[in-house]
């Protein structure tokens, strides 16, 4: 359960914990256990446009404890009431850094 701090009629935050274990497979596989923390930020812009800001640490047990880190910005916009589309930007950094930038787009639609 993460708590959840309500912004009234503007957006919300909120920091999302996650221990990550592997207990089941093939043995031939390795072991997973990593933390996760990402603190998150959405905002609604006006009543279609949204912005998310998040960071990410990832601590891997397995790997002597190394963090890498990631951050993003997220814009989206409602077509309608149940359709949108978003945009998220991204990027790696810290010592320990995994891949690069990246781009991700999302069409969804929602049941409202």
């Amino acid at each position: 359960m993460t708590p959840v701090i309500f912004l009234p009629g503007r957006g919300l935050s909120y920091v999302k914990i996650q221990d990550w274990i592997s207990f089941a497979g093939s043995p031939g596989r390795p072991d997973v256990h990593y933390l996760t923390v990402t603190p998150t930020f959405l905002w609604r812009v006006s009543k279609r446009w949204y912005m998310l800001a998040d960071e990410e640490s990832l601590t891997d047990w397995e790997k002597d404890g190394q963090t890498r880190y990631k951050g993003g910005f997220l814009l989206g916009v409602m077509f309608s009431r149940r359709a949108g589309i978003s945009l998220k930007a991204q990027i790696p950094f810290g010592v320990h850094r995994q891949g690069d930038s990246t781009l991700k787009s999302v069409f969804y639609m929602t049941r409202y």
